[in-house]
């Protein structure tokens, strides 16, 4: 079961990520925003929440780095 909403400060259970929003997150890292700014959003998870997912999740931390690198990328190609 994926759970859909998030309060700030909640954890999403181990292997329970709310896939909408983590798909998001990674576009719009990819897009080369930040996660700091993401983040800063309310409807958002915290960036703690974030990193713990990487943390107890190896596949989402591959797709994060890819993003970021793809981030990166976009960043520079818009100077």
């Amino acid at each position: 079961m994926i759970h859909e909403a998030r309060n700030e400060g909640q954890e999403a259970p181990r292997g329970l990520y709310p896939v909408s929003v983590i798909t998001l997150i990674l576009a719009r890292i990819a897009r080369g925003e930040s996660l700091f700014a993401i983040t800063a959003e309310p409807a958002m998870p915290s960036r703690q929440s974030w990193a713990k997912w990487c943390a107890d999740d190896r596949e989402l931390a591959g797709k994060y780095l890819r993003a970021q690198q793809a981030g990166l990328e976009a960043r520079f190609h818009s100077i």
